[in-house]
């Protein structure tokens, strides 16, 4: 009770130490966030990888979340606490995605208050309403997928980095440190990618202090980290599913220098990468401003641990790729928009340096007030252009939602197995059909098979190429839908009446 007091407190002096009209705009951000990505949680259909761990995982049992790792879309920890939503009167669809919307909230207020550790009001203000617009933050921010928890403990790791760097024998950074490693590695093993950067840097400025009591501490905290996170995955990693937690690359592409395009397939990765992050196509160009604005403040003595920080882990992908040969799901370098977004910050801040007249101009108060209304303004039009962006890039999850609502629910009771083509992604089609399904009727079990012609399954899903091969079996179905070059059809009403 009294580290949730001591927390509470600490947050009220910091929130009261801001100006009235920085306490208003952070409010209204925080406030915007939170209901338009409520709003996309509501509107959104589940993806694919959320109704597989919906009807896996979170929607079963804790026993089944904390002790079944048959594939690593299990993000332990966030679908123990999803668990908990479910278990509440809300709709299953909804309360699953519920911990991402919380939690981004508060990664983006405790990145609002590490940015104005090295910025003014005004641009920890501004970076902060980037991020809130950024597609990739948004869309991790009301899936019922682990990434924003790495989110929060990302931004968190580097929130008591920073502290830890002044002081190490501070037991509230270090139990906060501790805790935020653990967590995100209990959600998503790949959260290695994150603390190893962290890490690095603590560690050298430790030695740079030659405080050797202050590397024991370290040290003791890493092994706490290790056991902690141990603990957590006891079940799988002493159970069945041990293997596929401790060898995750199956999932992954490999690649390796001693290949002829090596070095060009890492160099597409990360190209992919920043784009997708930042939708950006100047990688480059950023990447060379960081480097100079880095060399700039090297030489002017200005390096600070946060900036330091920042810049190892936003290259920290070349390091780590080279040294593990995986490419990763690119999902899982979310966490880099903190980093990164605070080297751009570094850039602005150094361009509008303090004492210049567009600076002066900035905060007068007057054009000060301007610009938060402007700032606000930019944010709900970067928030509105999400859903037009997501109905593209997730264009099968709207149609089957419309399917789902449309065609499927009506004859949902009498649907016990699911046929399909081996053809393309057919399996896709035919599972999400499974899910919803087995979503409208818990506890019952869809069988999803291969087209028999010697039964009559209740939907099939037909590649159009293999339509001819099953001709004289569709007479006793109506055709339902098309999604791309495939063909959905439901068996006739007077057959389900039969067959029931």
């Amino acid at each position: 009770m009294r580290v949730i007091t001591g927390l509470i407190y600490r947050n009220k002096e910091f929130f009261n130490s801001l100006d009235k009209s920085t306490r208003i705009t952070l409010l209204i951000l925080l406030v915007t966030q939170f209901i338009v990505y409520l709003k996309f949680l509501l509107v959104a259909p589940l993806h694919y990888d959320e109704w597989q761990s919906l009807r896996t995982f979170s929607g079963v049992s804790f026993q089944n979340t904390w002790s079944c790792y048959p594939v690593p879309n299990n993000h332990v920890f966030y679908n123990l606490v999803s668990r908990l939503f479910i278990l509440t009167d809300i709709e299953m669809e909804i309360s699953v995605r519920m911990p991402s919307l919380f939690v981004s909230i508060i990664a983006s207020y405790y990145f609002f208050k590490l940015c104005k550790s090295q910025f003014g009001n005004m641009l920890s203000l501004a970076l902060l309403a980037y991020v809130i617009g950024l597609y990739t933050f948004i869309d991790y921010s009301f899936l019922a997928r682990g990434y924003s928890f790495l989110n929060l403990f990302c931004i968190l790791m580097m929130y008591s980095a920073w502290k830890l760097s002044e002081n190490y024998s501070s037991i509230r950074y270090r139990g906060l440190f501790i805790i935020s490693q653990s967590l995100g590695m209990f959600t998503v093993p790949t959260f290695l990618y994150a603390i190893g950067p962290i890490y690095v840097v603590l560690v050298a400025f430790v030695l740079k202090r030659k405080r050797r009591d202050w590397m024991f501490l370290i040290l003791k905290d890493c092994l706490t980290s290790i056991i902690l996170v141990i603990i957590a995955y006891f079940s799988i990693l002493f159970g069945k599913d041990s293997h596929n937690l401790l060898h995750p690359n199956n999932a992954t592409d490999n690649f390796s220098f001693s290949e002829p395009d090596g070095f060009n397939k890492l160099a597409e990765y990360l190209q992919k990468l920043f784009s997708d992050l930042f939708n950006s196509k100047y990688s480059i160009i950023i990447s060379l401003l960081i480097i100079g604005v880095f060399l700039y403040n090297w030489q002017k003595g200005r390096l600070n641990f946060v900036f330091i920080l920042s810049v190892f882990m936003f290259f920290s992908p070349i390091l780590i790729l080279s040294i593990h040969h995986v490419f990763a799901f690119l999902r899982n370098w979310a966490y880099l928009v903190f980093p990164a977004t605070i080297c751009f910050g570094t850039i602005i801040h150094l361009a509008v340096l303090p004492g210049s007249r567009l600076f002066k101009l900035i905060f007068f108060k007057n054009i000060r007030t301007i610009f938060c209304v402007l700032l606000i303004s930019v944010t709900l039009f970067r928030l509105g252009t999400f859903e037009a962006e997501r109905r593209v890039l997730y264009r099968w999850d709207y149609e089957l939602n419309f399917f789902r609502k449309n065609h499927l629910s009506p004859v949902a009771a009498h649907v016990r197995e699911v046929g399909k083509t081996e053809t393309g992604l057919g399996f896709y089609v035919a599972d999400e059909i499974v899910f919803f399904v087995e979503g409208l009727y818990p506890g019952r079990w869809v069988k999803n098979n291969p087209i028999n012609e010697n039964i009559r399954q209740d939907v099939l899903v037909i590649y159009e190429n293999d339509l001819n091969n099953y001709r004289r079996h569709l007479i006793y179905y109506d055709f339902s839908y098309k999604l791309d070059r495939f063909l959905i059809f439901i068996k006739k009403k007077e057959h389900f009446k039969k067959a029931s």
